[in-house]
């Protein structure tokens, strides 16, 4: 319920494909590319283990396309609260940049790293890989941005 509320709080609730798996009590959160589900990645609701569990092979990342600057994030909530400011967003799910996550980012012009505090540097050093297709730049954010008001992300990206 309360990742549901989050998504309504926010003004997201038509950006995100979502639902409730009853059987492992986990918000599923579908990953698509176009208008095809490709995968599915679920938050336990309760402290069942592990966290975030993927249900199909996929490999790629969750994204949400709405935006003509992509901010790339490590989880999915933070990329939900990007949207919500205007953004295209995708979360890697870690801090990872596979080459399917490259391939899904080619389409934009601006790309905003925006990984945790504890993962700046991986968050330059995947800028500096990204700056050879388009104008990349990784922000120093003072928390996680799943934290803040989707009002507020605007000026702590660009700030």
């Amino acid at each position: 319920k309360r990742f549901f509320k989050f998504l309504y709080d926010i003004g997201a609730e038509g950006k995100v494909d979502c639902a409730f798996d009853p059987r492992q009590n986990r918000a599923v959160f579908f990953i698509k590319r176009g208008l095809h589900r490709v995968d599915a990645i679920g938050r336990s609701l309760n402290r069942t283990l592990p966290k975030w569990f993927r249900y199909g092979k996929s490999g790629q990342s969750f994204m949400i396309n709405d935006g003509d600057t992509c901010v790339i994030v490590e989880d999915i909530p933070s990329a939900i609260v990007a949207s919500a400011a205007g953004y295209a967003s995708m979360a890697l799910l870690g801090t990872h940049l596979t080459t399917l996550d490259i391939q899904d980012l080619m389409g934009y012009n601006n790309i905003i790293v925006a990984l945790d505090p504890d993962a700046h540097s991986k968050g330059i050093a995947m800028a500096s890989r990204l700056s050879a297709y388009s104008n990349a730049r990784a922000v120093l954010i003072p928390d996680d941005l799943k934290y803040s008001k989707p009002e507020d992300i605007k000026e702590i990206l660009n700030g």
